[in-house]
């Protein structure tokens, strides 16, 4: 082969090789002008419950707290004050029994649950000893309890006693008179030397509490 053959043929090789290379560049550049640009990323959740960008509403994370039932049904309950002591106070001790009426020991120890607080007060006079125990709602549920004792869990020798409360009966026997009066549950005893005294005297002495209910 000649020296100018030889030279052509490698000016062509050149330039052959020149070209595929030119050829690759462009397609490399027109893949990255048409490729899609990334979408903006939707809007993340807020805190626990807020909406979502998209619109809905994200499900509460873990550890979030909820709404107790009790606290959700909790309506109409007794001020966080009020005692047995409160609604059978001195005063009125002093009107049923005497000026000379003193506190005495309760007739129960207070408690307390979710749903009712119950405590208990009494007075000892001339005219004997009063005792007060009062269940108080702290919620509906506890309200429905109440309500029961004057319902389905009446004793069935109960005697419906009217004009106090929401509904009241005397238990002939624990000689009790049971008073429901905003949506709380009070008990009523009055025993002078040891001995209960009358149905009418204890529903007079509810009636001079009732105020206080």
């Amino acid at each position: 082969m000649s020296d100018f053959t030889s030279k052509n043929w490698f000016v062509r090789l050149a330039l052959a090789a020149a070209a595929i290379i030119l050829l690759a560049g462009a397609v490399t550049i027109a893949s990255l002008a048409v490729k899609p640009k990334p979408t903006a990323r939707a809007q993340s959740a807020g805190p626990s419950g807020s909406i979502s960008g998209s619109g809905t509403q994200s499900s509460p994370t873990a550890g979030s707290k909820t709404a107790s039932p009790s606290t959700l049904s909790a309506a109409h309950t007794a001020p966080a004050s009020k005692t047995a002591c409160s609604v059978l106070t001195a005063q009125i001790a002093a009107a049923i029994l005497g000026s000379d009426a003193k506190p005495s020991a309760a007739p129960i120890a207070p408690s307390q649950t979710t749903d009712v607080t119950t405590n208990s007060c009494a007075y000892t006079g001339a005219a004997g000893q009063l005792g007060l125990v009062a269940h108080f709602a702290r919620t509906s549920l506890g309200q429905s309890k109440n309500d029961l004792i004057f319902g389905s869990e009446r004793p069935p020798t109960a005697v419906s006693i009217s004009g106090v409360g929401q509904s009241a009966f005397w238990d002939p026997s624990s000689s009790q008179l049971n008073v429901l009066a905003s949506n709380n549950w009070y008990v009523i005893t009055w025993n002078k030397q040891n001995r209960p005294v009358s149905m009418q005297q204890v529903q007079q002495a509810a009636t001079t509490m009732a105020h206080n209910f």
